[in-house]
């Protein structure tokens, strides 16, 4: 069979994913031909990849989605020359894939008396009268067509594509073309399939490909639709059964939604975990070339630090930060002249503004030649109860600091990995829901804009922050650079004391993560299994429960009076639990 494939791509970051090259390397044995149309401004590195597997690369702008890609691509091929194909295929790359033998799929369709074909075909369906939509038609679902020659030569298919138009709306694209494709190449007299045909539709939720990804896979369906992963109550268990059912190379699923998706957005799809433990074990030769930076305010909480550092049997540059030149001193005579586990290159005196974060900032240029960078500083919770602050630390030390060599190996193997945050304090697991902003979405925003970062980022849609808690975490200094690069200075920072929330240190320690991610970077959170909690003691869920019951049962309950009478109940449900957790 001689088959011509045309394959739409798009990507809103301007990339080209590697499970699209995966694709195209798993397909171009079975086609003659392959064009591939590209509606993202693709840099020649991604031209020069296409190419290894398709024999002509179009690149075009974002016009009539992959509907207009399709059309501009027979359109340059010529109708005439489309007419010497046995089949057409019409793929966008909407689908992770294949999941199984495509080969199959062609051997067993060719074989039908059918004139074109899909994979799955979406019934006719009429939504609830409330949605005020129309009714949707039987129609092949237009990620993977196939049409043989004698539809290709038909009058009627060249005058559907003539009049398909550059719409910028998906919705009216699918109503005006998708469904409407198989609908008018019926009325000509062709016949249609699908692969699936076969599966019963559930009539609530007719669309197979999005909304019952997992029996597509156990009916062994090559496509898996991206955008299923949005609409499945639990991810990890649909990348499960395709590790089971499948011998599909799961990275690739990870690594198209850690670099395209924000990672407030990523982390309910991807496995980001690093688990860690505080074991020391001994250094790599030829690891990574490393410095930690460490601002010491509380020498006594450093000295914590410093055993710990100094247990690590880890090669790495120590430089600190601190606010006087008694300090200085002091901290000169914790280190022996000569020493190298660890070996201090230099301690810096800066005026007590910023907190850790323009310290850190200040010497950020000479972090940077390093690979990999660890940053710290001597926390204390000044304005709660000591075994708050002092829990944190233990965290950090147990996460960060003594598994330092898992870490640095984790940077080491993977080339794309960014920053190494810890996981959420249990404090804040156990007292409350996690934090979002803290009052500072609007400054970060700012900020955000002020780098001119690769990638765009709608702070609208961001309700939290995947973030380094108490500013402390791993980083390849590339990765963060235009966060670093910043141009601030002591006048940009509030004086002591500093408030809790909303301020310029506050919205700097909620960028890293993102601003890896618009460098092109992934990132990893650090776990300890002695910081895990069950779900019973973090359940949310449980005190929005008791909440809502106290709400809505209360003879008090009115409401003009939700605002002042609703945070009180809450606030004393939280201090309640609290004591609980002390007792």
């Amino acid at each position: 069979m001689k088959r011509l494939l045309i394959f739409s791509h798009y990507n809103c970051h301007d990339q080209l994913s590697g499970y699209v090259l995966h694709w195209l390397r798993e397909l171009q044995p079975l086609f003659a031909n392959v064009i591939f149309v590209s509606n993202s401004k693709l840099n020649e590195e991604a031209r020069n990849q296409v190419a290894g597997f398709a024999h002509q690369t179009l690149v075009r702008e974002n016009t009539g989605f992959d509907f207009g890609a399709w059309k501009e691509a027979m359109s340059v091929a010529g109708w005439d020359v489309l007419a010497t194909y046995d089949s057409v295929t019409l793929m966008n790359d909407s689908c992770f894939g294949p999941l199984f033998p495509l080969c199959d799929v062609y051997r067993r369709m060719e074989n039908q008396d059918i004139d074109f074909w899909g994979i799955t075909r979406h019934p006719y369906y009429r939504p609830g009268q409330m949605l005020r939509t129309k009714p949707i038609p039987e129609h092949i679902q237009s990620f993977f067509m196939v049409y043989n020659s004698n539809v290709i030569a038909s009058p009627a298919f060249g005058e559907f594509w003539e009049r398909v138009k550059e719409h910028t709306t998906k919705r009216v694209l699918v109503q005006r073309y998708e469904t409407d494709l198989t609908r008018h190449l019926a009325k000509a007299g062709f016949k249609y399939t699908a692969e699936l045909e076969h599966l019963e539709t559930p009539s609530s939720e007719p669309n197979l490909s999005i909304f019952h990804p997992d029996l597509l896979i156990k009916n062994r369906s090559p496509f898996l639709k991206i955008k299923s992963f949005f609409y499945t109550e639990h991810p990890a268990y649909l990348k499960k059964i395709i590790a089971e059912k499948s011998d599909y190379d799961g990275s690739l699923i990870d690594a198209h939604f850690n670099h395209n998706l924000p990672p407030n957005q990523s982390v309910n799809i991807t496995d980001n975990k690093l688990w860690v433990n505080s074991s020391f074990r001994p250094h790599r030769e030829g690891a990574q070339h490393v410095a930690i930076h460490f601002h010491v305010y509380y020498l006594e909480v450093f000295l914590r630090h410093l055993a710990a550092l100094q247990q690590s049997n880890c090669a790495f540059d120590l430089f600190i930060t601190t606010d006087t030149e008694e300090k200085k001193a002091k901290i000169a005579t914790l280190f022996d002249p000569g020493a190298t586990s660890p070996a201090l290159k230099e301690v810096f005196v800066f005026e007590n503004i910023g907190r850790d974060v323009l310290p850190w900032m200040n010497i950020s240029e000479k972090l940077a030649g390093y690979n990999v960078v660890g940053h710290f500083h001597t926390k204390k919770s000044a304005t709660t109860k000591e075994w708050i602050g002092a829990l944190w630390m233990d965290e950090m030390v147990d996460t960060l600091i003594r598994p330092m060599n898992e870490i640095i190996d984790a940077f080491e193997q993977e080339k794309d990995l960014g920053v190494v945050i810890p996981d959420v304090p249990v404090f804040f697991k156990r007292t409350s829901v996690v934090p979002g902003w803290n009052n500072t979405k609007d400054t970060a925003m700012s900020l955000w804009n002020a780098m001119s970062l690769k990638k765009k980022l709608s702070f609208d849609n961001l309700h939290s922050s995947i973030m380094p808690y108490g500013t402390m975490f791993w980083y390849r200094p590339e990765a963060i650079e235009p966060l670093l690069n910043l141009d601030l200075s002591a006048e940009d920072f509030p004086g002591e004391p500093m408030p809790g929330g909303g301020t310029l240190a506050h919205a700097i320690e909620s960028l890293p993560v993102f601003v890896a991610w618009g460098q092109g970077y992934t990132y990893k959170v650090a776990i300890h299994p002695d910081y895990v909690l069950s779900g019973f003691d973090t359940s949310a869920m449980v005190r929005l429960a008791e909440i809502q019951d106290l709400l809505f049962r209360s003879p008090t309950w009115r409401i003009g009076r939700l605002f002042t009478w609703l945070p009180g109940k809450i606030r004393d449900l939280l201090l309640r639990e609290n004591q609980n957790g002390e007792a």
